[in-house]
This record gives C-alpha cells, structure tokens and sequence, in this order.
C-alpha cells in the first residue's frame, strides 16, 4: 500500500471513532435531559440498549 492510503485509512477510522462518540454522548444527553423527567421506562431500557 502506498504511504497516503495508511494515512488516510486512520484519519477516516479515526474520525469514525469521534462521531460515534459523540453520537453516544447526544444519546446519553437526551436520556437525562429529555426522556427521564417523564420516567418511561419502556422508552429508558431503549435508550440504554442504544447507548450500550
């Protein structure tokens, strides 16, 4: 493989890793901001087994 292709295969793995953090951090935020105070725990499990 050419030097570009290692380089570029981490940066996209890499910035895969990043979104998926910050989708699971968005997830975690509306559990706790939005869908708690209401205390659904059908809705709750769901979002945990998302998060998870």
């Amino acid at each position: 493989m050419k030097h570009w292709q290692k380089i570029s295969g981490c940066v996209i793995f890499g910035l895969g890793a990043v979104i998926e953090l910050l989708l699971v951090c968005n997830a975690y935020l509306d559990l706790k901001y939005i869908v708690k105070p209401f205390d659904i725990q059908d809705i709750i499990e769901r979002i945990y087994l998302s998060i998870d």
